[in-house]
């Protein structure tokens, strides 16, 4: 079945005009589609793709400030947390704290690892899909 816009397409690709109420709309139409078979001598300046790159850098950038400001915000919270944390649990950072830690390096140094090996994924792998 075909629409009434192709409908009117052959018509006046056939110049068979209607002789009756129609006709004024079969003339819009050909107009309309005389103006659309022209091509438009439209030209982009030549500094768009200049324009365009450097809209999106600044969106980039408008983008990052919150999420800047909440990463600090972030921060500065579990550290003022932290603080509170040690304060409260009486902590004293002493020689003798020291040592029980080296008594259980093995920990220290698989939590490193393991920080390190979850830094290097999220780098490799996730980074990029965004």
């Amino acid at each position: 079945m075909k629409t009434p816009d192709e409908e009117i397409r052959k018509m006046i690709d056939r110049e068979e005009l209607a002789r009756d109420a129609e006709v004024h709309e079969v003339k819009a139409y050909q107009h309309v589609f005389r103006a659309l078979s022209t091509e438009q001598g439209f030209e982009l300046p030549e500094d768009f793709a200049d324009k365009v790159v450097n809209k999106a850098r600044a969106r980039e950038k408008s983008q990052a400030f919150p999420e800047i400001a909440l990463m600090l915000i972030g921060q500065v919270g579990i550290t003022f947390i932290l603080i509170v944390a040690i304060i409260m649990a009486g902590l004293i950072f002493d020689s003798g704290m020291i040592r029980a830690f080296m008594n259980h390096i093995e920990i220290i140094v698989g939590g490193a690892v393991i920080f390190i090996l979850v830094n290097f994924l999220e780098r490799k792998f996730i980074r990029f899909l965004y």
